[in-house]
């Protein structure tokens, strides 16, 4: 019944499906608070390791979706030194996309629902014609996306089973973070022509666990069921599972565990 809007400065005026009416506010009023920011992830070497796997998997001119976390940030930090040619990005950009851009790669738009990153980022989309903001009823589309052909989703995860099963939210009860887009944009690339579903992670946690495991510890929700993954990327490798048998997909799972964990999977 009442309409608010709060005016910030430092935010950019974007392009895309953005413009509202100022007839439509019973009040304005200026922030008083910073924008909140999003630092990227620190990427680490081994990150940088799974990331030059995944950019193999690439097809130049497919349209990308890139997910949240060290692993999918280091896939971006290695597009420019890739052959992957004109990229699109769909989802949400970061500060690495437009940085990406800044070196001069020719792309033909990133079209996100949010802009994830600082000042740099928010003075990139600012009056920018390649970035267009617009709705999640658009871009969570899944029969919408397809239309657009060779969707390549690739998103992050905590932990994946030997069936393949996918924890991206919380693992053994432990939340960090919420389901996100990952099961709009793998419906997507399901049903688009050409399109595949990229799961990359580390093959080990920080503390040295595997992220690999024999089944998804409890309370531990599934956030991708198995049949939705098409290929699983750790620093050692890569297994495709579509088509696989459920005893083939442990055994191309196990094959890109971190190698000291291996012989506790396989038994």
């Amino acid at each position: 019944r009442m309409v608010i809007a709060e005016i910030d400065p430092t935010l950019p005026r974007t392009c895309g499906n953005t413009e509202v009416h100022i007839g439509r506010f019973d009040h304005v009023v200026d922030a008083q608070d910073p924008m909140c920011e999003y630092a990227p992830a620190p990427v680490s070497e081994r990150s940088r390791r799974v990331a030059e796997k995944v950019i193999e998997l690439l097809v130049p001119g497919s349209l990308l979706q890139i997910g949240i976390g060290a692993v999918t940030e280091a896939v971006v930090g290695a597009l420019p030194a890739s052959e992957f040619g004109r990229t699109r990005f769909v989802g949400m950009v970061t500060e690495r996309m437009g940085e990406l851009f800044a070196h001069g790669a020719p792309p033909s738009t990133l079209r996100a629902v949010e802009l994830m990153g600082g000042p740099a980022l928010m003075a990139f989309a600012n009056d920018n014609p390649t970035v267009r903001m617009v709705g999640s009823v658009d871009v969570h589309d899944a029969r919408k996306l397809a239309a657009e052909g060779s969707l390549t989703s690739v998103n992050s995860a905590l932990a994946v089973d030997l069936t393949g099963q996918v924890a991206s939210e919380a693992v053994g009860g432990r939340v960090v973070g919420g389901i996100g887009g990952s099961v709009d944009f793998f419906d997507a690339a399901r049903m688009s022509t050409a399109g595949e579903r990229v799961i990359a992670l580390p093959a080990e946690t920080p503390d040295g666990s595997s992220t690999i495991v024999r089944q998804l510890p409890p309370a531990t929700p599934v956030t991708i069921p198995h049949h939705l993954v098409d290929v699983v990327v750790t620093e050692y490798g890569v297994a495709r599972l579509a088509e696989l048998s459920l005893a083939e997909r442990a055994d191309a799972l196990v094959a890109i565990a971190a190698p000291r964990h291996r012989a506790a999977l396989t038994a």
